[in-house]
């Protein structure tokens, strides 16, 4: 009020906007803001939003191309409507007409299973009906059945045909696409956890998980070749917390289902449990499919090592001293298929090299990307 003349309505019920950054905020009454249409959002979405961004975000080229032309140029004032803009009193123009830039449409490589041929179509394929290249071997896994929120509306115990169906169903999808995995059910291990209410954070959650697998390993005298993980519901903690507790903390490889999304529609339940087995069989060093013959020629010529290696910085809106991580990954078979990684944490925002050591009289014919 004595700055800018101003009385607000909501000084005591609206929270302050920063409109700053992380070293300098700025804040502004939330009655006092709007926010123009079409504005780019820098935060964090949620799990709706990013879909809807994923879908925005895969429009074909004619209907990007649409929206540059008929939206774009005139939102940003730089078409002649109105006859003034703001480059006009520089001379300079803007042609609504876009660039035509040759092009050609490469054939796709076919990939070969071990039986059967995939049905591609529109840049994807179903495997319904094919065996992996190289079948990896199960000598024991688990079903780790997570029950948090309102589970008691899933399943009514270890035994119901809905759960039971999902076991059985997925074993055999595993076994019919080249896996060796044992007969009979696998133990169902029930994880009750917390109201997320009382535990917001999850840690007394993922602290009972814990506790339950090392409880089974022990009691069972080994661990699992992988664990079959059903959650009742998305959560930013369960998941990557499992993740951590299985891959870091006891070496466990654990995949993840949502009860929700392969109880949706029993008639594409079996095309669910084929995206799973493909994962399942890459974790175990199985091969799903390769390449033919004559699109994998070039990398054969010499023995070749395929690399990969990328760096995460940190967000603009993250903590300060958040690090980047630095991974490089690389092939270590003729096939192509499993690249072991090599990670680690570095000081934010900088870039460090690896170094690839070959040994003398070696020939290495790198492809790095």
């Amino acid at each position: 009020m004595k700055e800018y003349k101003i009385t607000l309505k909501h000084a005591h019920d609206l929270p302050v906007v920063d409109i700053g950054s992380v070293k300098k905020p700025n804040y502004l009454p939330a009655e006092l803001c709007e926010i123009e249409e079409g504005t780019p959002y820098g935060g964090k979405l949620n799990e709706k939003e990013t879909a809807n961004m994923i879908q925005y975000a895969c429009n074909p080229p004619k209907v990007n191309a649409v929206a540059i032309v008929n939206q774009g140029l005139p939102r940003l004032g730089l078409t002649s409507q109105p006859p003034t803009t703001p480059l006009s009193g520089f001379g300079i123009t803007i042609d609504a007409d876009m660039i035509d830039i040759p092009a050609r449409e490469l054939p796709p490589p076919s990939l070969t299973y071990k039986v059967g041929k995939p049905n591609v179509k529109d840049g994807s394929w179903n495997i319904l009906d094919v065996k992996f290249q190289k079948g990896a071997i199960v000598n024991s896994w688990w079903v780790v059945v997570v029950k948090d929120g309102n589970f008691t509306l899933k399943f009514k115990g270890p035994e119901d045909p809905d759960l039971m169906a999902i076991v059985t169903g997925f074993k055999e999808k595993c076994k019919r696409s080249g896996m060796i995995i044992p007969d009979g059910n696998p133990p169902i291990i029930l994880v009750g956890l917390p109201d997320s209410r009382a535990d917001p954070s999850r840690e007394k959650a993922l602290q009972e998980i814990r506790k339950q697998l090392r409880i089974n390993i022990t009691n069972r005298k080994g661990k699992p070749t992988f664990a079959l993980v059903l959650l009742s519901g998305r959560d930013n903690f369960i998941y990557p917390g499992m993740k951590r507790i299985g891959d870091v903390e006891l070496g466990v490889h654990t995949v993840h289902m949502l009860i929700d999304k392969v109880l949706k529609d029993s008639r594409k339940m079996d095309q669910y449990f084929s995206n799973v087995a493909l994962k399942v069989n890459t974790k175990l060093g199985g091969i799903n499919h390769t390449l033919d013959e004559g699109s994998m020629k070039w990398l054969k010529k010499k023995r070749t090592m395929i690399v990969g290696m990328d760096v995460t910085h940190p967000s603009p809106h993250s903590i300060a001293g958040t690090p980047s991580i630095a991974a490089v990954v690389a092939s270590v078979e003729d096939s192509f298929y499993q690249y072991p990684c090599s990670l680690r944490v570095q000081e934010g925002r900088k870039e460090v090299g690896f170094s690839l050591n070959v040994p003398p009289g070696d020939v290495l014919n790198s492809t790095s990307r």
